[in-house]
């Protein structure tokens, strides 16, 4: 739920002192509908294909720069509103047509390393066929006590534009034609090493969303009418993160555990835990299979649909907004060869409203998403 640190890697000097290219190549697809919670015809999900390149250069010992491209393709149907069926239960009702979307991203990255400390700095901008969006940042790294410690501070802000399709038409009167939204995002983090072989991190991450913040495309059942998608023009968030890595000298492995705790002013809050086993084998192959658990509560203007209006006049439907869990476990291989390095991985994420430590009859979501995502990376040092 929550944006990653600022949305900026981290150029330390040992970043600067090599120059890298890679490319990722992965497939996600989402499960379809099963016919209990309304699949049928419009009922097979998002697909989306990415094409990620990257590169970083080291102009000198102190200054580099780095580029990113994304170029995604989407395609599926998306969940639309949530209707009772004859006995009171949600029913997902999915776009229908199958929803074709592209994506193209640029991030550009300038870094300079000060002995003991850094400084970075990006531009970026994100083009779909009905959203576009402009972002800036700096970052800032300190390194002291004999580098047992580094601070990290970051700042992002972005603008976005969003100009949905058919907004305003004859078979969308209600949809909006154009409109803007703005994210602010701070992040402050300190790594500390205990001993040679553990780390630990610590970081708190704040994000303020406002403008356009509920979805053109989401439609809301109320007291048997359909309504726009209504959700409050502002949103504050608020995460803390602890990271712990421990290398197994007897295993010649390191263990990743990471958590998160998240709550913002939709009354929705989270908890991730998530565990990793990094593991290295003979003639530098790595293993790593990771586990991760996620529950979320649900916001407070979410239902999967309304009985009777609500006075502020805030609604959704939208399953991201549900109280919901999940489990999810990815396996990766990768193998370093003298200056190339390659790596496939495979994720499978389950999502449900059983997931959840506490009872969300009233507040689960029959649209809740399973996905199978494939990739493979290729990189090149010299």
């Amino acid at each position: 739920m929550l944006t990653a640190a600022a949305a900026l890697p981290a150029y330390s000097g040992q970043a600067l002192a090599q120059t890298e290219t890679g490319y990722r190549f992965s497939h996600y697809a989402e499960e379809d509908l099963s016919a209990a919670d309304g699949g049928g015809v419009g009922s097979e999900r998002y697909r989306v294909t990415s094409h990620q390149f990257s590169a970083v250069h080291a102009i000198n010992d102190r200054w580099g720069v780095a580029a990113d491209i994304l170029i995604e393709t989407m395609s599926g149907a998306s969940p639309w509103f949530v209707t009772p069926d004859s006995q009171g239960r949600p029913v997902q009702i999915m776009s229908g047509a199958s929803i074709e979307d592209s994506r193209n991203d640029l991030l550009v990255t300038a870094a300079r390393d000060f002995d003991n400390w850094a400084l970075a700095m990006n531009l970026g901008v994100s083009v779909e066929d009905d959203y576009q969006s402009l972002s800036g940042g700096v970052q800032g790294e300190w390194t002291f006590n004999n580098s047992q410690n580094v601070l990290s501070a970051a700042v992002s802000y972005a603008y976005d534009t969003l100009t949905p399709t058919d907004g305003g038409s004859d078979e969308f009167p209600t949809r909006i034609v154009r409109d803007n939204k703005s994210t602010l995002n701070i992040f402050g983090g300190v790594v500390h090493d205990f001993t040679p072989k553990l780390t630990g991190q610590l970081s708190m991450n704040f994000q303020y969303d406002s403008g356009f913040l509920s979805d053109p495309y989401k439609l809301a059942f109320v007291d048997g009418d359909l309504l726009q998608d209504s959700r409050p023009d502002t949103r504050s968030r608020y995460g803390i993160i602890a990271k712990l890595r421990y290398f197994v000298e007897w295993a010649s492995a390191a263990l990743h555990l990471d958590t998160r705790i998240y709550s913002d002013s939709w009354d929705v809050s989270s908890d991730t835990v998530e565990l990793r086993w990094l593991q290295s084998l003979p003639g530098d192959w790595t293993i790593t299979p990771s586990l991760r658990w996620y529950q979320q509560s649900f916001a407070d203007f979410y239902r999967p649909f309304f009985n009777a209006p609500r006075a502020d006049g805030l609604y959704s439907s939208d399953y991201r907004l549900s109280a919901f869990g999940a489990f999810s476990g990815r396996i990766s291989v990768e193998k370093q060869l003298d200056a190339w390095g390659f790596g496939i991985a495979v994720e499978s994420y389950n999502s449900d409203g059983d997931f959840v430590l506490e009872d969300t009859a009233t507040a689960d979501s029959p649209g809740n998403v399973d996905f199978t995502v494939i990739s493979a990376a290729l990189n090149y040092n010299w």
